[in-house]
């Protein structure tokens, strides 16, 4: 498997390269100067025609997007990477999905919605579909005689670094009943301090779709109500990948004490109470 550019779950980092690169997240609706909501389409059986979401220009430049499909896979640490090779086991939702406008031009505090359509949803198998729908700002063309400020390009060689930003968000179609399994193991506590520490974890699923939700992390003491040290929002393990790894930092309140009782790592599934997996840890 060739991996032609990584993607990552959390927030972009500027990346200057002699070319253009675009960068993105499926795990944030806002990088650079463009805003997404909502952060994923999902389409829950092959009756749901449209779904709509809407992008909004928070930069100060009027820009112009590029939007298209992309197709990514989850490897074992969580990062998403863009494939140049297709495999059998990638159900590719783009193949049923169109989008509408593709280009879009954002004045200032300007926004746009924009429509993804599922077609030929009725041919589909059980099972889960996934692409991911990539915005990239689209460079406006310069004049290469000449510099910013106007002034003509001598012969001295010249290098600029543009840094263009991308986000994608998550395109899923759901056929059939949806059935999953996950389990938490190798729950480690790890560099203890006074005021912070490092868990680690394994997180398995299996199951004919992804997982998607929250991780809450309390301390449990021998007496008294549970502390809430931390919570991981928009956490996926997406299909058909069946393994993630993850590490956290965690501060511990001030007036809190770690010493006889347990961690509990709880991964909820979003948008219901619904457990996915439970583990604690003895201290």
């Amino acid at each position: 498997m060739n991996i032609i550019r990584n993607f990552t779950t959390g927030r972009f980092k500027p990346f200057p390269l002699f070319l253009l690169v675009a960068f993105t997240s499926s795990s944030i609706c806002a990088q650079g100067d463009l805003l997404v909501f909502p952060k994923r389409i999902v389409f829950d059986g092959s009756l749901q025609k449209v779904k709509t979401l809407h992008i909004s220009n928070i930069g100060t430049d009027t820009t112009t997007y590029r939007i298209s499909h992309i197709e990514m896979e989850m490897v074992s640490d969580g990062r998403l990477v863009e494939l140049d090779t297709l495999e059998a086991s990638h159900n590719l939702a783009s193949k049923f999905l169109r989008v509408f406008p593709r280009r879009v031009t954002l004045s200032p505090g300007e926004s746009q919605v924009v429509k993804i359509q599922m077609v030929n949803g009725n041919s589909l198998e059980k099972g889960e579909y996934r692409s991911h729908l990539y915005f990239r700002p689209v460079l406006e063309p310069q004049n290469p005689d000449r510099d910013q400020t106007g002034e003509p390009v001598t012969d001295q060689i010249k290098i600029k670094l543009n840094y263009v930003y991308g986000i994608s968000i998550a395109n899923i179609i759901r056929i059939g009943k949806p059935e999953i399994k996950v389990s938490i193991d190798s729950l480690e506590l790890k560099n203890l301090q006074k005021d912070r520490f490092t868990l680690t974890m394994a997180f398995r699923r299996s199951g004919n779709v992804s997982s998607y939700g929250s991780i809450v992390m309390e301390y449990i003491p021998l007496k008294g109500s549970p502390v809430l040290l931390n919570t991981i929002k928009g956490f996926a393990i997406y299909t058909p990948g069946n393994l993630r790894y993850a590490t956290f930092d965690i501060n511990i309140p001030e007036d809190i004490h770690l010493g006889q009782g347990h961690i509990r790592v709880t991964y909820l599934e979003d948008g219901s109470k619904r457990i996915y997996a439970q583990q604690t840890l003895n201290l």
